[in-house]
């Protein structure tokens, strides 16, 4: 890590204790026993989460809603493992409190996937060797292939949010390039590989805190995408490692992803409840979600609203 990324988070860190968001309107919709959990250490990462963004804020909000009422159908099996409700709310409510870290021009971008597609044209037309590299070192390319060779098919498979370097995407915008530099990323990054710090930010920003079990809290907030389909998570408490079972973690990226369909984004429109409920099950057909868990969760949300 950077020493800038470093400074950066102990900034988060450290003194989290004295502010309180219990004036907030958003705060204070939430249920009551939402709100008991969510003490004042909980409430200052909120509060600089609010201050840094507001949508973001929203959406810890209602991740944290969301892992509570739905908690239920989960009980037996997580507590069973060591894991409370209060756990899972504390996850959901801090879970992207690592974007404390994030430059404003990554985490305010709004531009949706139709215009990054144009870019990433651009991109392959301005730049291809250097595209053919990117796309390469994902994988998303073979070592006899370059991005000329590439059908208009498989590129409109590629997420352009992954193929597309920082320079370029704000190659005309000198006050973000300045702002990415000294925030201490690396400007040849991706916007997604960029976007993917704030996991293990929020792990670190959680961890440096002093709140209730932090070390299981700050696993959880570390894996919520689960982008890399985690089989085993484990985090260590008092000398003792412990293992988070998979449905821990499912359970909160699943939550999570459908809270972004639905809430407000600065990059797409929000879906109602009955689309975002079916593209999460073509996910869960295209094997991106545990259909298991994603049934048993609907089931739980369904019969709470």
């Amino acid at each position: 890590m950077s020493e800038t990324r470093e400074s950066s988070i102990e900034q988060h860190t450290v003194g989290t204790s004295e502010t309180s968001l219990e004036r907030d309107e958003l705060f204070r919709e939430l249920p009551e026993s939402v709100r008991e959990i969510l003490g004042s250490q909980e409430q200052a990462m909120l509060d600089r989460i609010r201050a840094k963004d507001e949508l973001t804020y929203a959406h810890s909000l209602e991740v944290a809603r969301l892992a509570s009422s739905t908690w239920p159908v989960f009980a037996e099996e997580l507590e069973a493992a060591g894991i409370t409700q209060a756990d899972m709310v504390r996850a959901g409510a801090l879970h992207d409190v690592g974007k404390l870290i994030l430059p404003d021009s990554v985490l305010e971008n709004d531009l949706g996937t139709e215009e990054l597609r144009v870019m990433l044209r651009e991109f392959i037309e301005d730049e291809p060797d250097e595209a053919t590299a990117l796309l390469r070192s994902k994988g998303k390319l073979s070592d006899k292939r370059t991005v000329r060779e590439l059908s208009d098919d498989v590129l409109a498979s590629i997420d352009p949010r992954d193929a597309l370097p920082l320079e370029y995407l704000f190659r005309n915008n000198p006050t973000a390039q300045a702002e990415i530099i000294s925030a201490g990323f690396d400007p040849h990054m991706t916007f997604m590989d960029a976007l993917k710090k704030h996991e293990t930010a929020s792990a670190e920003i959680i961890s440096g805190s002093e709140i209730d079990h932090r070390a299981l809290v700050a696993a959880l907030a570390s894996a919520h995408h689960n982008y890399r389909g985690i089989d085993r998570l484990v985090y260590e408490q008092d000398g003792i490692e412990h293992e988070v079972p998979v449905t821990a973690v499912e359970l909160l990226h699943q939550i999570d992803v459908y809270q972004s369909m639905t809430g407000q984004r600065q990059y797409q429109q929000s879906m109602t409840e009955d689309q975002a409920r079916a593209r999460l099950e073509e996910m869960a057909e295209k094997k991106i979600l545990n259909a298991d868990i994603l049934k048993r969760w609907m089931s739980a949300q369904q019969s709470n609203s």
